[in-house]
């Protein structure tokens, strides 16, 4: 293999790397910060709608992101839990520790990158004389833009297909409020939240990473005319 094609397989790397990091750090915000989901338990209040102490709510939810990422035993704090609600938090768990771990890798990727470019020993190819983190950004960009105009038109629609999609093989997910009481404060108005604050992320540095390219493209124009 020459070093162009080795430099053209690269920037397609370099490309998936710079989506899956977006696209990762995205998710891993949202679905880390229990100060978010305490804000949407005033902002909705929760507490008055199910007729729950917040304090309680608090417990369960905060019992359940030990659960998720800290590897503590299930609870939902006072409320009730089946084996079967329990089973689905053990899928959500394998997710999120699955995107923690691609949002690592992709982040130790595009560093290494970054000062092997730096360092002069690779050469990435420039497609249109765009940058492969131009290309990676793109491709979330369009991922944000569907997700946003779905959820604005139906985002109950978005959310069985998301469940359909990550969890084909069972219908764990599917709670009874009386088993599983968790649902009852984990509503339907915050993980909308959640999939709004993603496609904000993501749209954010998905433009950062479009706004770099285009920099770095006119210094380079602007370099070779000189």
């Amino acid at each position: 293999m020459n070093k162009e094609k080795l430099f053209k397989s690269i920037s397609g790397i370099v490309t998936l790397f710079s989506f899956l990091f977006i696209v990762s750090f995205s998710i891993l915000v949202p679905s880390t910060s229990r100060k978010f989901y305490y804000y949407e338990v005033d902002r909705y209040k929760i507490d008055q709608s199910t007729g729950i102490e917040k304090n309680e709510i608090i417990n369960a939810y905060d019992d359940v992101m030990d659960f998720i990422w800290r590897g503590k035993e299930f609870k939902t704090g006072t409320l009730n839990h089946s084996e079967k609600g329990a089973e689905h938090f053990k899928d959500v768990r394998t997710l999120f520790r699955l995107n923690l771990a691609i949002f690592i890798i992709s982040t130790v990727a595009l560093i290494t990158y970054i000062l092997l470019y730096y360092l002069d020993i690779i050469k990435p190819y420039y497609r249109f004389g765009y940058s492969p983190l131009f290309y990676g950004a793109i491709i979330a960009l369009f991922l944000s833009l569907f997700i946003s105009v779905f959820a604005l038109i139906d985002f109950f629609t978005l959310f069985y297909f998301f469940h359909l999609l990550f969890f084909p093989f069972n219908e764990d997910w599917v709670f009874d409020s009386i088993d599983d009481e968790i649902i009852n404060i984990l509503t339907i108005d915050y993980f909308k939240d959640c999939a709004i604050m993603f496609a904000i992320i993501l749209l954010v540095l998905s433009f950062s990473f479009i706004i770099y390219s285009k920099i770095k493209k006119a210094k380079s124009i602007k370099k070779s005319e000189n």
